[in-house]
């Protein structure tokens, strides 16, 4: 079984977090592209981005076949 802690620091060990970014997607792109290599079926890819950048994720999802995209204002948060 793959650990889920590997995998993300597998995906964050590839990142070139000092390069200049385009449109700012870059590190997002790389996440998820690779995402599929990474979750196990029924497996989430919870992503931050920025407010402006939300048509752009949802393409770069589709293109992967991660096209089950929930925003987060649809999210309920338990607090203890």
């Amino acid at each position: 079984m793959l650990d889920q802690r590997n995998a993300l620091c597998g995906i964050a060990g590839k990142m070139d977090w000092h390069a200049p970014l385009s449109e700012g997607l870059d590190n997002l792109r790389r996440i998820i592209t690779d995402a599929p290599l990474w979750l196990n079926s029924g497996g989430w890819l919870l992503l931050e981005h920025g407010y402006d950048q939300g048509a752009a994720v949802r393409d770069l999802l589709k293109r992967v076949g991660l096209d089950s995209c929930l925003p987060a204002a649809t999210w309920r948060v338990a607090s203890v």
